[in-house]
């Protein structure tokens, strides 16, 4: 929002931000104390053993794939 819109003054961000950095300490001290890991990791899923694409799939795919287009009009 533009300042013109926004009720709130900067003594009331400065707070808010005092009190949002309290809490992150508070809960890393916490995931710390409890052995849980303290940095993100990256989320994706790896769905196969071996890299790359399964070529039997892909040609299954590709052989039983049909683009259905609309007529222009």
């Amino acid at each position: 929002q533009s300042p013109k819109r926004c009720n709130l003054s900067i003594d009331t961000f400065k707070a808010l931000t005092k009190i949002r950095a309290n809490l992150r300490y508070h809960t890393h001290q916490k995931a710390v104390a409890n052995g849980k890991p303290t940095r993100r990791r990256h989320a994706h899923m790896h769905t196969g053993a071996q890299p790359g694409i399964n070529v039997d799939i892909a040609a299954d795919l590709e052989a039983n794939f049909a683009w259905a287009l609309k007529p222009a009009g």
